[in-house]
């Protein structure tokens, strides 16, 4: 059963953004295989070997998660809630989509898309990298914010 628990969100973000073969190698990028390890290590495993495209398609279907909206992110987050953010490569009008994790904090807010984001784990291309920034800088325009439901 996956675990509802901040700490062990933030040690299982910890880990996973520490981890060197997360790092961007030239052009490829790893945010999906990213957000698995930090998935796989709170016990949800449903998105196990997906690219973020196939990530987007089966959560967008999927009764495992839940749209939430991004006004909300922030506190399901600190209350140990697992949240992603994600988009389609189609969305982005790019070659593969990007996901994230969500993790606590108090959030940031986008003048561009004029509201509060929720601070995530960005694993992206090269000095895109960050721990804890709002999902702003992980995304051009506004992503889906899905929750995982059982820990709701």
């Amino acid at each position: 059963m996956p675990v509802k628990d901040p700490q062990q969100l933030n040690d299982a973000q910890d880990i996973v953004f520490a981890d060197p073969a997360y790092k961007p190698k030239g052009d490829e990028t790893f945010c999906n295989l990213a957000t698995q390890d930090v998935l796989h290590r709170l016990g949800y495993d449903g998105l196990k070997g997906m690219t973020a495209d196939q990530m987007c398609e089966f959560v967008f279907s999927s009764k495992d998660w839940l749209i939430k909206p991004m006004a909300d992110a922030q506190g399901l987050a600190n209350e140990g809630v697992i949240l992603i953010a994600l988009l389609s490569s189609q969305r982005l009008g790019q070659s593969h989509g990007h996901v994230v994790s969500l993790t606590t904090g108090q959030g940031d807010f986008s003048g561009k898309w004029n509201c509060k984001t929720p601070f995530c784990m960005n694993i992206g291309r090269a000095g895109t990298l960050f721990r804890a920034r709002g999902i702003n800088w992980a995304f051009q325009i506004p992503p889906d914010i899905y929750a995982l439901v059982s820990t709701l």
